[in-house]
């Protein structure tokens, strides 16, 4: 391999590593956060349900929010916190306001809601919206509320119902629109991630970001290598070492 080419996948696995993977595999992803001039950051709470859970440095014991399995965090400028996280046959992504979540034992987290993509308290919830996740291949308006003005792209991973045969994953991209504060999705299905090659389950793409310097789409998952997509973003291009 030439020295250009390992440089270049260098690169690109820096590229991979910036992105956002699920709670708690990947909760060392998530961006600190500043709350009423305080600083926030993640702890994995080791414990059976293994929470992640964001707290204060100085207050490890109180947190302001807590996430379960699957669910990952990201910020929306300029400072609010966005969820987002498979639910039954949609995406759900959810605007939180950081200012209004209250803070609450870090051990005090009821059975229910540690079973749930994520528990707060207070009033935070400023805006959110579902991904159908048998969408055609393509792409498609999406009306987003005004919590998620500020979202320039994001993209997400789930599951693809709509052919299992063909493709068990889709990547869903959410671009800004022709008009200001509008929306698009776009939606790829993953044509080379499919049941006859792959041990569904025991296998799965966990998380896929854009290549800053090529524009691909590349990402990686549990027990798979990192790899990189093809321009159209559903057909793999090659893995990375």
């Amino acid at each position: 391999m030439s020295n250009a080419l390992i440089w270049r996948n260098r690169f690109i696995l820096k590229s991979i590593a910036s992105a956002v993977g699920p709670a708690p595999w990947y909760w060392q992803t998530f961006l600190a956060l500043e709350i009423g001039g305080q600083q926030f950051n993640w702890r994995c709470d080791e414990n059976p349900e293994r929470r992640v859970l964001l707290v204060r440095d100085d207050r490890p014991n109180q947190a302001r929010l807590s996430v379960h399995i699957y669910t990952r965090v990201f910020v929306i400028p300029p400072g609010i916190l966005g969820l987002w996280f498979e639910d039954g046959p949609t995406l759900r992504v959810i605007a939180l306001d950081p200012d209004s979540l209250g803070e609450f034992a870090a051990n005090s987290v009821p059975s229910e809601g540690s079973r749930q993509p994520y528990y707060a308290t207070g009033h935070h919830v400023l805006g959110e919206f579902r991904v159908d996740l048998q969408l055609d291949e393509g792409e498609h308006v999406i009306d987003v509320p005004m919590a998620f003005a500020g979202m320039e792209n994001l993209l997400m991973v789930g599951s693809y119902s709509k052919v299992q045969e063909a493709a068990c994953a889709a990547i869903f991209e959410i671009k800004q629109g022709t008009r200001a504060g509008s929306h698009r999705i776009a939606v790829y299905p993953q044509k080379w991630f499919n049941k006859d090659d792959f041990d569904l389950g025991y296998q799965w793409i966990t998380r896929v970001a854009r290549d800053a310097r090529s524009g691909r789409i590349v990402g990686d998952g549990i027990r798979m290598s990192p790899f990189v997509l093809r321009d159209d973003g559903m057909h793999l291009d090659r893995w990375l070492s």
